[in-house]
């Protein structure tokens, strides 16, 4: 029987690799899989660091009210993709989503981008999507500041140009272009009593329409902050009134500034109706009587510092209602009340007698908030040191 040539048996070499090619492509596919799922959780943990950083970074740029909102935008998308480039994280990223929430100091921020894959390609799978967010809050302390400027007669001369600089150099510390109307001053005025134009009618009743010059207040709120009405109006017996006028709570920077050039001197040291008015403007009690951009802002509210600084240069001599006491006596029982409120209370003693110094060291919320100035140069790192504390407590992260 003739031998077959071998050239006509089936040859198992062919099938044996196609059925390795076979088995392959999901070995490929499970190893690419790990690859890529590495890479993944890789790229997922840089782009998730990079936005947290980015939301971070803002949290300033949200407190600055310089900054428009677009512009708080801006910053925060360069701060997320300028972080993401140094990862290497092969990410291709579309423009962030931002949410901003200025009333609140709030950013938000939705980033989404794709992870070109390496080998998973081979069963159709080109790219894998990851979708981070991240979100920041800053707690900003605002500021409801009171400045009580004394204007009387003594402090003619050097000691009202140095007043002047020492208000003006507090007030560039505390309100600037970053701190908007998170931060707001008033100023109140005093020497024999205190000038409350253009509010006299809403403060001294019928009685007193068209009356400017405020002394005490009558009835059983004499010595508190609320508000005025019938049976508890201010009065008008005081004899004479500074020119100069109270300004209520704001941020505007250059009308604090214009209202402190314009400060002149004369009359006595009715001290206590300085301390009365400097509350007056950042009471709550008061928010029906000042116009709306003054309002003050609720006490205890989060986040709110509410403070005054009183300043003498001399004895509290001038007082109208022996009833309530002398003006010493008042300005005591006041500083009680503005304390219990939780109203902090620097005080400036200017060159002050022994008597002034007293209450005004009273007042004070503690021994460091009370400053004893014998000089200009004093007066000033008095009130500098009064700013920046206050600014301190103003901005916590």
């Amino acid at each position: 029987m003739p031998i077959l040539h071998s050239t006509f048996l089936p040859d198992a070499r062919g099938a044996t690799a196609m059925i390795y090619a076979i088995c392959l492509i999901p070995i490929l596919a499970g190893v690419g899989f790990v690859i890529d799922s590495t890479r993944a959780s890789n790229a997922k943990s840089a782009m998730q660091s990079s936005i947290d950083a980015a939301v971070l970074a803002s949290t300033r740029d949200i407190t600055n009210a310089a900054l428009t909102d677009d512009q708080v935008k801006a910053r925060a998308r360069d701060y997320f993709f300028a972080d993401l480039q140094q990862t290497n994280a092969d990410l291709v990223c579309k423009e962030p989503v931002i949410k901003l929430k200025r009333n609140k100091f709030a950013i938000e921020m939705h980033a989404g981008c794709t992870l070109p894959t390496t080998i998973m390609g081979i069963i159709g799978v080109e790219d894998i999507e990851i979708n981070e967010r991240a979100d920041a809050k800053v707690n900003v302390t605002l500021l409801d500041l009171g400045l009580m400027l004394d204007i009387s007669g003594s402090m003619s001369g050097t000691k009202l140009d140095g007043l002047k600089a020492a208000a003006k150099t507090a007030i560039s510390t505390l309100v600037t272009d970053e701190t908007g109307d998170r931060v707001r001053v008033a100023i109140a005025p005093y020497a024999n009593s205190v000038n409350v134009a253009p509010f006299g009618d809403d403060v001294f009743g019928p009685a007193g329409a068209g009356q400017n010059c405020a002394s005490e207040r009558i009835g059983g709120e004499a010595l508190t902050d609320a508000r005025p009405q019938p049976g508890q109006w201010i009065e008008t017996v005081a004899t004479s009134c500074p020119s100069n006028t109270i300004l209520p709570l704001t941020h505007d920077r250059a009308i604090l500034n214009t209202h402190i050039d314009d400060l002149t001197i004369g009359g006595g040291t009715a001290g206590h109706l300085g301390t009365a008015w400097a509350w007056y403007l950042i009471s709550p009690e008061w928010d029906a009587i000042w116009p709306a951009d003054s309002k003050p802002l609720e006490y205890n509210k989060d986040n709110l510092i509410k403070a005054v600084v009183l300043m003498s240069d001399g004895e509290f001599n001038t007082a109208y209602d022996a009833a309530l006491g002398t003006s010493d006596q008042q300005a005591r029982a006041l500083c009680d009340e503005i304390k219990d409120k939780n109203v902090f209370i620097f005080s400036v003693a200017f060159q002050a007698p022994a008597a002034g110094e007293d209450v005004l060291r009273y007042c004070a919320s503690s021994t460091e908030m009370y400053f004893d100035a014998d000089s200009t140069d004093e007066l000033m790192e008095a009130y500098k040191t009064i700013a920046s504390t206050l600014s301190e407590l103003r901005l916590m992260e």
